[in-house]
């Protein structure tokens, strides 16, 4: 009973975390997992089983690790705190070229393929969502309490967005893109330095921008450490489903404890997964 205890008080933190999609609704990236959170194995099956996916990634804050979050904390942002003199040029261009403001779904609605379709083609990548995978996508993250769209503006012609979740006291840019054709316009400086004004008035203490491996093809960050943003240290963790590591865990067992106590062991955590599952 106390494994099913565990279990269930773990399940129950895992919905409460705000999970997205990563790439794939088969892989769901959690935004806002508390501290050091280390759930029963239990737990994370039947969780992916409800979810329907096979792989759950979240990161936790470390002194060092595999990746980093950029994110902006400097609730005095200002253009003439830049240090950087480029930087403070390209920003002046970017604010007076841009206009940027909160956005309507509806917004998206009409014009946020076409901006994402162009922001693709900058790349040679296999993971470009078709129409019907994007409005799918953009439904599900409208579903999220408070989630909302920042989006830049060349001519009241919309040229770049992000879509922003909120947990806590952080603003998380969960989505974001633009049109390469208003490049010179720099329409991301404006909107990675407006979002934050926008985050910091609304309440919040940090807009986190996201997660990227300490080796990366590109480099977006490089601009956002330029006019304000700072990198976060911090570690990966994934859980996937055990299809693999259940064969070496069924021969281990074998081999340790033999056939019959193998099937009992088995049978009691399929009956904690059903119940779980079950809600009983």
């Amino acid at each position: 009973m106390r494994k099913l205890s565990n279990v269930l008080r773990d399940l129950k933190v895992l919905n409460q975390i705000i999970w997205v999609p990563r790439s794939s609704r088969l892989f769901l990236y959690g935004i806002d997992v508390p501290f050091d959170f280390s759930p029963h194995w239990l737990a994370v099956i039947a969780f992916m089983l409800q979810k329907k996916c096979f792989v759950l990634m979240w990161v936790s804050a470390t002194e060092s690790g595999d990746t980093f979050r950029t994110i902006c904390d400097n609730t005095s942002l200002s253009v003439d705190q830049i240090s950087s003199t480029n930087a403070r040029k390209n920003l002046r261009k970017a604010l007076h070229r841009t206009k940027c403001r909160p956005i309507s779904w509806d917004v998206i609605s009409a014009r946020g393929y076409q901006v994402y379709k162009a922001a693709c083609s900058r790349y040679d990548s296999t993971s470009e969502m078709s129409q019907v995978e994007y409005f799918s996508l953009m439904k599900h993250l409208k579903s999220f309490n408070n989630a909302c769209v920042f989006g830049a503006f060349v001519d009241e012609e919309l040229v770049a967005y992000i879509i922003a979740i909120p947990s806590g006291d952080r603003l998380f840019g969960y989505f974001g893109c633009f049109d390469p054709k208003y490049s010179n316009s720099y329409p991301m400086w404006s909107l990675y330095f407006n979002i934050c004004k926008f985050a910091f008035l609304e309440g919040f203490s940090v807009f986190d921008r996201g997660v990227q491996p300490l080796k990366h093809t590109t480099n977006i960050d490089e601009f956002l450490l330029r006019i304000g943003y700072r990198m976060e240290s911090c570690r990966s963790i994934y859980y996937a489903m055990p299809l693999l590591s259940f064969g070496f865990w069924f021969v281990s067992l074998l081999e340790i404890f033999g056939i019959k106590s193998f099937l009992g062991i088995l049978l009691s955590d399929i009956k904690i997964i059903k119940k779980v599952i079950n809600n009983e």
